[in-house]
C-alpha cells in the first residue's frame, strides 16, 4: 500500500482484508453468470475492500492532519499525565514548536483537574501514538500547573523526575511535622509553610499554589484562634508561638 502505519485491526472489516477479497472473489467465480466475465467478477469482489480503502483513516482528511491524538501512557505519580501525540511534521520544521503548542491548545494542566504537569510525547509512529510501540520518540513537550516555564525535552524526556507538584510539597510539609500535633495546629502550620509568613516571620519559602489553595486564607486569623485554644508554652513548643506582628 502507498500508506503505512494503518491500524487495519481499528475496523473489523480490515481484520482480513487480502483474505476476505480473494473469498469473495473465489465465491463470484463459481455463479454460472459470472464464469465468462472475469472482470466483472473481478469487480464485484473488490467493491468492498475497495470502498474500505477510499474511507480508511489515511484516506480521510483527518488522516493527514499534521498532528493527532495518541494514547495516554502510564504514570506512577498521581498528577502527573502524559499522552502521545502522532506528528507528520519533522521536529527540525520552521514552526514546529509553536504548531505544536498550539495544537494542544488549552489542552494542559491549567485545564485538566486531575493534572498538576503534563507531557506530551510527539512521534512520528502511528503505532507508538496509538499502541505505545518501541519506536523512539521525537521530542517531549512539559507543561506545568504551577507557573513553571514551559519546556522541550529530546525523545522521551522525562518532564516529571526533576520538579515537584504542589500535591508533593504539601506532602513533604505534613511528613516534616511531628504526627504527636493536633491536628489544627499541623494544619496551620502546614498551610503557613505552602502559603507565606505572618508578620514578617520566617518560613519555609511559599509554593505555587494548586487551584488557588492559598488564596483566601487568613492565617493570622487561623493562628489567634490557636493562641485562644492552646497555653503559650504549647504554642512555643510548637512553633506557633511568636508569630504576632
Amino acid at each position: 500500500l502507498p500508506f503505512t502505519r494503518v491500524r487495519w485491526n481499528d475496523n473489523p472489516l480490515g481484520l482480513f482484508l487480502a483474505s476476505d477479497a480473494c473469498w469473495l472473489l473465489l465465491r463470484t467465480l463459481t455463479r454460472p453468470s459470472l464464469r465468462t466475465r472475469p472482470v466483472q467478477a473481478l469487480a464485484i469482489a473488490l467493491v468492498i475492500p475497495g470502498a474500505y480503502l477510499l474511507t480508511s483513516p489515511a484516506a480521510l482528511p483527518s488522516g493527514q492532519a499534521p498532528f493527532q491524538w495518541g494514547r495516554p501512557i502510564p504514570t506512577p505519580e498521581r498528577g502527573d499525565v502524559a499522552q502521545f501525540v502522532f506528528t507528520r511534521l519533522p521536529i527540525d520544521a520552521p514552526q514546529f514548536e509553536a504548531k505544536a503548542r498550539a495544537f494542544i491548545g488549552d489542552r494542559g494542566p491549567a485545564t485538566d483537574v486531575n493534572a498538576e504537569d503534563m507531557a506530551f510525547v510527539f512521534t512520528d509512529s502511528l503505532e507508538t501514538a496509538q499502541a505505545m510501540g518501541a519506536d523512539a520518540p521525537l521530542t517531549t513537550l512539559c507543561l506545568y500547573e504551577d507557573g513553571t516555564p514551559d519546556r522541550w525535552l529530546p525523545g522521551h524526556g522525562d518532564c516529571f523526575g526533576d520538579h515537584l507538584t504542589f500535591s508533593d510539597r504539601l506532602k513533604q510539609a505534613g511528613e516534616q511535622l511531628p504526627r504527636s500535633l493536633p491536628g489544627d495546629v499541623r494544619s496551620f502550620l502546614v498551610l503557613r509553610s505552602l502559603c507565606g509568613t505572618i508578620g514578617g516571620e520566617a518560613a519555609i519559602p511559599p509554593a505555587p499554589s494548586r487551584r488557588d489553595f492559598c488564596r483566601g486564607r487568613d492565617l493570622a486569623a487561623v493562628r489567634d484562634q490557636l493562641e485562644s485554644r492552646y497555653p503559650a508554652a504549647s504554642l512555643q513548643d510548637w512553633g506557633v508561638a511568636g508569630v504576632s506582628p
